[in-house]
């Protein structure tokens, strides 16, 4: 096994099984914090695609008239968004599979940019021209005002449960 060279006895270490180990185990936890959050947000964004899904079944858009359900599913999802990303950075900064399970997952597949697009280009190729530019202007409007209440109700929750914690002490 081992090949001799200029004179010497050894030309390769003998394996040592420590080290060895040593490197599998540093290999197998760069694969879990790289497979891990994949499979949060595999998880989460089929969870959040059937709930989009269910709800735009149960609140089909009839052609020409405003995709309420589509509406309802974003401004949902901006106002979530808002509010648990916050809270996940002000009060659980650690926590590394919430983020990729709930705001990249979850409300990622929940809330889409095509499926919104998709229901501006229907209204307009129905002939609703005013009711897609409405429709486009309405969700973008909302959808910031959605993002920036969901962010002050997470910091309220955050500094309400800090003022909590501090009368308890």
């Amino acid at each position: 096994m081992a090949a001799a060279s200029s004179g010497s006895e050894s030309a390769r270490p003998v394996s040592r099984p420590a080290f060895d180990a040593k490197r599998r185990a540093a290999r197998l936890r760069r694969m879990r914090r790289q497979v891990f959050p994949l499979l949060a947000i595999g998880i989460g964004g089929a969870l959040g695609a059937l709930s989009r899904y269910a709800i735009s079944l149960a609140l089909p858009a009839p052609a020409g008239q405003m995709p309420w359900g589509i509406f309802l599913i974003n401004i949902s999802g901006a106002l979530a968004l808002g509010f648990l990303l916050t809270l996940l950075a002000e009060q659980f900064p650690r926590s590394r599979m919430a983020r990729p399970l709930i705001g990249t997952g979850f409300i990622g597949a929940y809330t889409t940019f095509s499926t919104w697009m998709t229901g501006v280009v229907s209204l307009a190729r129905d002939g609703a021209v005013a009711t897609a530019l409405a429709y486009l202007a309405l969700s973008m409007v909302a959808g910031v005002v959605a993002v920036v209440i969901g962010m002050a109700a997470g910091r309220s929750l955050v500094r309400v449960r800090r003022e909590m914690q501090q009368e308890a002490s």
